[in-house]
């Protein structure tokens, strides 16, 4: 059975509170506030949705939804390239690739870009994907 924090109910509320604030959000940094209209009398309230694509939601509403489509086709379409790439040549821009679809898979658990270390992790492996380093 799911407790009153569980991500299932934080999902569920912020889904709630999505579809109230529809089509133009909360307001970007306005997820805690919002969160906590929709959560019942007296709970503990949650900073973050535990999910970087539901947050989006919640603030940004469908703006955010197209910015967030846009940007995973983007990394979607670099993975891919760097997939379809001779593996010799681009090695390292494979497991960059991996390391960053990790990394948005990771968002629908937690919100890891938030922290600093996690978010450093993804623009380095996003630069050596973009431009690798040259031999020579």
């Amino acid at each position: 059975m799911a407790g009153d924090d569980s991500r299932q109910v934080m999902r569920a509320t912020a889904l709630e509170a999505a579809r109230d604030v529809f089509p133009i959000g909360s307001g970007l940094g306005s997820f805690a506030d919002t969160y906590r209209l929709f959560e019942g009398f007296g709970k503990r309230t949650v900073p973050h949705a535990h999910n970087e694509y539901f947050e989006l939601f919640v603030e940004l509403g469908l703006f955010g939804l197209i910015w967030l489509a846009a940007f995973l086709t983007f990394i979607a379409r670099l993975i891919w390239k760097a997939f379809k790439s001779p593996a010799k040549k681009s090695r390292l821009a494979k497991f960059m690739a991996i390391v960053l679809g990790t990394l948005a898979v990771h968002c629908t658990v937690d919100y890891a870009p938030r922290t600093i270390a996690v978010m450093v992790l993804a623009m380095f492996a996003l630069c050596l994907i973009l431009a690798p380093p040259r031999r020579g």
